[in-house]
């Protein structure tokens, strides 16, 4: 009974080691979605790693970074968009022009998410980390 073991010491040790935990997987989780997600090294779509020659030759008017064969199918999407015509490729056909269009809509709820009130509180909050 000589020794009495302080159990504030305990909860409190156990609450920063939590909190350190949240902390580094919130830093963690933002990094990955900041940098993974908009490597401009990579392509948009497939992620394969794209050569600096790949990047110069890209239209301006592009929105995103793509290798040659996904801006090549981007291109044909948005000709296709504008003006209904027989596809340059027979595998062209409704499921892949939904396939594009729902990436699309995939990357506009990203740009969104990234402009939330949360997201940008939470990127906040690391910074004061």
């Amino acid at each position: 009974m000589a020794e009495i073991i302080s159990i504030s010491g305990r909860v409190c040790r156990d609450k920063e080691k939590r909190a350190a935990s949240d902390a580094a997987r919130k830093i963690e989780s933002v990094r990955k979605f900041l940098t993974c997600a908009n490597c401009s090294m990579r392509c948009a779509k497939c992620g394969i790693h794209i050569e600096k020659t790949d990047i110069d030759i890209q239209d301006p008017g592009t929105p995103f970074t793509f290798c040659p064969g996904c801006l090549e199918e981007y291109l044909e999407y948005q000709a296709l968009t504008k003006e209904p015509r027989r596809p340059a490729c027979y595998w062209y056909n409704r499921e892949w022009m939904a396939i594009w269009k729902n990436w699309l809509d995939l990357q506009e709820a990203i740009d969104r998410y990234r402009l939330s009130k949360e997201f940008l509180t939470l990127v906040a909050e690391l910074d004061h980390l």
